[in-house]
């Protein structure tokens, strides 16, 4: 026998268990820690990492419900409601539509003058409220509400979802287009059931290391989301909408605390 081969062998071989054994007593030590870290608030945990969020936020009890709702087919008769623009419809259940005059939005205060246009230009433009602005695509988007809520999109999409108005900007700041889908029918399904607290929904994107150190949760809002915009008749359930920094948009499913990834 060569005993330095051996010799060798079994030191490597200790040297390999001496490495799983120090991961595996690693990997134990980060659990404990982490469930260690689940028993302290939320609140507390969040202020240690400087992580900042509206200090008005409820954890009164809410109530929701899912609510369904079906993609509106566009007549000729509602066409016949637009006025200086020429209007068609895409597959029946979407309108696009060219402004005879364009909309020029000022520098400043701008979307004083574009909610009246959306109320007073639009099928059910009262229903629909501002979102937010893309100048990369120059389009400006709102979403149509029901009963104060607004009903998400999926951000990631490329096709129009349902209740949604794309409004089309040209290199002058002029509005001259827009595309507009609506969510007709609506009704609640089903018992109400208890909503997560909102401060539940922002601990499960902690949790998830989506809200990192030194971030600020700049806005929290209840509303309604379904993954698939496309179909005829849609779904929608609970949702909370986190915004992160003024600009990353996260969903929660308000019934289970399911972060939604579009």
């Amino acid at each position: 026998m060569d005993w330095s081969k051996t010799k060798t062998i079994f030191i490597i071989s200790f040297l390999v268990l001496d490495i799983f054994l120090a991961l595996q007593f690693f990997d134990k030590k980060n659990s404990s820690n982490y469930e260690l870290s689940k028993t302290i608030p939320i609140e507390e945990r969040l202020a240690a990492e400087n992580i900042k969020f509206p200090n008005d936020l409820s954890n009164a009890n809410q109530k929701g419900s899912y609510i369904k709702g079906e993609r509106k087919v566009f007549s000729e008769e509602d066409l016949k409601e637009l006025t200086n623009q020429e209007a068609t419809t895409v597959q029946n259940d979407s309108i696009r539509a060219e402004l005879e005059e364009p909309l020029r939005l000022p520098e400043s205060n701008w979307s004083t003058r574009l909610n009246t246009f959306v109320r007073d230009s639009i099928i059910f433009g009262s229903e629909y409220v501002y979102w937010k602005r893309d100048k990369e695509k120059n389009q400006i988007y709102y979403y149509q509400e029901y009963k104060g809520k607004i009903i998400f999109q999926n951000p990631a999409s490329n096709d129009i979802g349902i209740g949604l108005l794309i409004l089309n900007i040209d290199s002058d700041n002029q509005i001259v287009s827009y595309e507009q889908t609506y969510m007709d029918s609506i009704q609640e399904v089903d018992e109400q059931q208890d909503i997560l607290a909102p401060i539940k929904a922002i601990e499960a994107l902690y949790d998830k290391r989506d809200i990192r150190t030194n971030s600020t949760v700049t806005k929290v809002e209840l509303g309604y989301y379904t993954r698939y915009p496309l179909s005829t008749t849609q779904i929608l359930l609970p949702t909370w909408h986190i915004e992160v920094d003024g600009k990353d948009d996260y969903f929660v499913n308000a019934l289970v605390g399911e972060i939604i990834r579009p």
